[in-house]
């Protein structure tokens, strides 16, 4: 019952719809007007550029027939829809296309009768102002469902209704969330039925909390009635009111704010309701653990501004307590740094733990006021170093750790990093209560661990600096940071005394051990004490079993530990066959690893766990090995099927199955698509190019890698300019090749020995091995011998040295050509032993005399003017005539094939010259 349209950046629509009322696709969707009406539901454009931004791209409701079953559902025109059911189970996956939602629901169709949509609702009129009220039943509420935007408002409130309801609700509130009876989270809400399920389905006496929202026209009254609203009591209030109250009072009373803001009792009350606050956001142990609290998800980061902003306003200090859940929703948040500048503002000491410094300050929203946060040493207690620690723990700042801990301890005047230590007040050894637990050496042996390991030293001093103060964590965090350093004497070793110390160990202990085992029966004897000690490996610590048995080629061990794993009741991960699959790819089992992998898709029990980027790039990387391109671009349409998005190695490992197969347009296209390539995708999408022929598109590529710092690197510039030569050659595009070795040598590269080699090569050119001798050498075309001269002319320009096996090429090319090129090659032969017998004299006299001519002559020049030159060349430096080339040969272990090939090219003048005979042999 609704029309799902594609709109892109510029509210440009596609001219196609998804017409979900008839399951049809219609064409020709008007830009500039409504669309086509079926009732009075459809949205306009005016509507539209209200609702989203510019830039937006997505999917959105365009009509809705009244009394359908989306209407019903609460979905109004103008909703955006985010995701759909996936192929196979309850996830939910984005979708931005028209294309995307009809492949979900015809895929979902195969599997399932029902499918899931989320959508979102963007307001043409912004909403100042939302809030909660957890409230007893009966609530005192009237509703009704508006049919103009489709949400649940408050028709009116009953006179028998509760004093919370009658202060904080007015009519036209929205409510949009509603909480679970099972639970704490909070559900969207669009129908009037949906919240009376939610209501009526509690147990007696068990509240409900509703989420409000409060339209914009109603705030400015809202605003009137808030100044003549006779004071009620302070508990009642929200904690923005409690502070609001104290700048009325500030205003007329600006000592009070000055001296300390507000009173004790006021104080308390807003450093419970903060503490009430973060407890109802903060996430639990195992949901932190779960779920990651980044970018527009940091609920109690916000959360925590805002107490902190109120704190600051109010001109007063915080307690141990919340200052130590602050910092807790700051971390959670993986926002160290806010945690940092709180713990200095509110303690009043530098957090790095050095004596001299500046120390942090917050300000309030309202600085006319002079609101700013009163410092309390009071508030430090280990609560709140242990996350100091942290905080720099996760930024990696192991010298501030350092000092912490020596603050902590009172060694004060202790160099750490060229920065003096304090010892902070309220520490044991300033006469107070704190000291550095357990918990916080805990905390800086992790950041220890985390810095590689070249830290292992300073991590096992720490370690043995700890005393009696050792747990199992911190043998736990030592173990397994030797295991990552390969030290396995020393993990064994700290095995052994944590055992002797009576520490029982846990699957993290073994786990960590599995790392550094060399042997499937030093698992086996790991296997066997976790079971004598009651231990259940878990998943993690069987799949480091298999990473090690996979790196050391033992399959077969490998794969009886998944069936191990299986028969006591520990289910595979995506990991398991990962690494599996990445050890067989090694192996060149790429059979086998294609075998593996379907195998466990088509498995359901395992078929959701494939359903990976990682594995699906393993597959197509395999697929690719055996040439099988039409396996990957199987692979890469069953990840799209699934909403799997294919990430850069993905694409670069299906580009290397096009390469494999020899599809080189296949692969320029799919390199087109990758946005900001790295090194290897760059290399084969080039590598891909110079096959297909687009080499004015490479060599522009290449100058641009040479001016500015990308993601090629050294060698992988010079395997594209080698490919480039190579393919401009065997095309007969001379034209490029010359561009393109002389852009090398400009760009401060030396051709390798293999890339001349690759000239030679590509020129088919046969040059003898070793000390194998050949009757004849295959006749090249001219343009084949002019361009060897070319690169010998570009080669002596930049004063490099000729390699040995490329002078032999081209001395055995122009023998057997007309006698003008072989009288060349004897040219070069002369030029040759003229260089190693008088290199230093030449050079020397060339310099006294100052006549290094400024266009010296070229091999390839004298070969097209020789009758200009004939008759003028000498080969003395000091003569009349006009100097030959200079060749400087790299002879190497090439001095006997450089010999024989010119004696052969003696031999062959001199048939040239006579009658022609057979060539005496050697």
């Amino acid at each position: 019952g609704m029309v799902l349209s594609q709109i892109n950046p510029g509210y440009r629509f596609r001219n196609i719809q998804f017409n979900m009322m008839t399951t049809n696709t219609a064409a020709d969707v008007s830009t500039d007007a409504a669309f086509p009406n079926t009732n009075n539901n459809s949205i306009t454009m005016e509507e539209l550029k209200k609702r989203l931004p510019p830039n937006f791209r997505g999917v959105i409701v365009t009509d809705i027939e009244t009394n359908g079953i989306a209407w019903n559902a609460g979905i109004r025109k103008g909703d955006v829809l985010l995701s759909t059911s996936a192929t196979v189970g309850d996830r939910m996956w984005p979708k931005t296309s028209l294309e995307g939602i009809k492949s979900a629901m015809t895929s979902r169709k195969a599997t399932s009768s029902t499918i899931q949509m989320q959508f979102q609702r963007i307001e043409t009129t912004k909403v100042q102002n939302q809030y909660e009220l957890t409230l007893q039943r009966p609530t005192g509420l009237e509703i009704e469902q508006s049919h103009q935007d489709g949400y649940v408002t408050v028709k009116g409130i009953s006179p028998n209704a509760p004093r919370l309801v009658k202060y904080a609700v007015r009519v036209g509130d929205r409510i949009v969330a509603v909480d679970s009876s099972i639970g704490d989270n909070l559900w969207p809400v669009s129908t009037v039925e949906g919240v009376i399920s939610a209501c009526t389905s509690r147990l007696p006496g068990q509240p409900v909390t509703m989420r409000f929202e409060r339209p914009q026209e109603l705030m400015q009254q809202n605003d009137d009635e808030t100044t003549t609203t006779p004071t009620t009591d302070q508990s009642q209030q929200p904690l923005t009111q409690i502070v609001s109250s104290s700048y009325q009072n500030g205003k007329k009373q600006t000592n009070m704010i000055k001296q300390g803001g507000l009173s004790p009792e006021k104080r308390k009350q807003l450093l419970r309701r903060s503490r009430d606050l973060l407890k109802r956001y903060m996430p639990s142990n195992q949901q932190q653990q779960r779920d990651s609290f980044t970018g527009k998800f940091n609920v109690p980061s916000m959360v925590a501004d805002k107490i902190v902003d109120a704190v600051a306003s109010a001109s007063t200090s915080l307690d141990c307590f919340t200052l130590s859940m602050l910092m807790t929703a700051y971390l959670s948040c993986r926002e160290p740094q806010k945690a940092i500048h709180l713990f200095e503002a509110a303690v009043g000491v530098r957090s790095d733990g050095c004596a001299v410094g500046d120390i942090a300050i917050i300000h309030g929203h309202d600085h006319n006021n002079g609101g700013i946060m009163v410092h309390n040493a009071e508030a430090m207690n280990e609560y709140t170093t242990s996350s100091l620690l942290r905080a720099y723990a996760m930024i990696g700042d192991l010298s501030a750790v350092k000092r912490i801990l020596c603050a902590i301890e009172g060694k004060a005047g202790i160099i750490v990093d060229e920065k003096e230590t304090a010892a902070w007040v309220g520490t044991r050894a300033t006469g107070g209560t704190i000291v550095a637990d357990t918990h916080c050496y805990n905390v800086a042996l992790s950041a220890v661990a985390k810095c590689g390991p070249e830290r292992v030293p300073d991590l096992m001093l720490l370690f043995d600096g700890m005393g009696d103060r050792k747990d199992l964590v911190s043998y736990n965090t030592v173990i397994s940071a030797l295991a990552d350093a390969k030290m396995t004497q020393e993990a064994f070793g700290i095995f052994a005394s944590m055992k002797k110390a009576g520490l029982e160990p846990n699957r993290y202990t073994y786990t960590a051990l599995v790392k550094v085992c060399k042997l499937s029966s030093e698992m086996g004897t790991i296997l066997n004490d976790m079971r004598k000690r009651n231990v259940q490996p878990n998943v993690v610590t069987y799949n480091a079993m298999i990473k090690t048995l996979c790196q050391q080629s033992q399959w077969h061990d490998a794969r009886e530990l998944i069936h191990e794993m299986e028969s006591v009741g520990v289910a595979p991960d995506s990991l398991t066959y990962g690494y599996l699959m990445t050890s067989l790819s090694k192996a060149k089992k790429y059979g086998s690893c294609l075998a593996l992998f379907d195998t466990a898709c088509a498995d359901p029990n395992t078929m959701t766990m494939t359903e990976s980027a990682q594995l699906y790039t393993t597959a197509i990387a395999a697929a690719s090995a055996t040439r099988n391109h039409e396996k990957a671009f199987e692979l890469v349409n069953r990840m799209n099927s699934m909403a799997i998005k294919p990430d850069q190695k993905t694409m670069t490992a299906l580009m290397s199955a096009c390469m494999s197969s020899r599809k080189w347009a296949l692969g320029v296209e799919i390199y087109r698509k990758i946005k900001n390539p790295d090194g290897l995708a760059m290399r084969k999408g080039l590598e891909c190019m110079c096959h297909h022929g687009c080499f004015s598109e490479v060599l522009v590529t290449l100058r641009g890698q040479r001016r500015r710092k990308t993601s090629m690197n050294g060698k992988q510039i010079m395997y594209v300019y080698e490919h480039l030569l190579r393919e401009s050659i065997l095309q007969g595009d001379f034209a490029t090749a010359r561009a393109a070795f002389t852009q090398l040598l400009y760009g401060n590269d030396i051709p390798s020995s293999n890339m001349l080699q690759t000239i030679v090569d590509a020129l088919d050119i046969r040059v003898p091995r070793k000390m194998e001798q050949l009757a004849f050498a295959k006749e090249i075309p001219e343009s084949h011998f002019d361009f060897l001269l070319f690169v010998l002319d570009s080669l002596t320009n930049r004063n490099l040295p000729v390699d040995g096996a490329f002078y032999v090429a081209t001395l055995r090319a122009g023998s057997r050509m007309g006698p003008l090129r072989r009288k060349l090659c004897a040219l070069m032969a002369e030029a040759r032993a003229l260089m190693e017998e008088n290199e230093c004299h030449i050079r020397k006299d060339r310099i006294a005399a100052c006549t290094e001519p400024e266009n010296p002559l070229g091999w390839e020049d004298l070969l097209h003017n020789y009758d200009s030159y004939k008759g003028r060349l000498s080969s003395s430096s000091n003569g009349d005539g006009i100097q030959l080339p200079f060749l400087k040969v790299r002879l190497g272990k090439k001095v006997r094939l450089v010999l024989l090939a010119e004696q052969d090219l003696s031999y062959s003048t001199k048939r040239g010259s006579g009658s022609g005979g057979v060539r005496p042999r050697q």
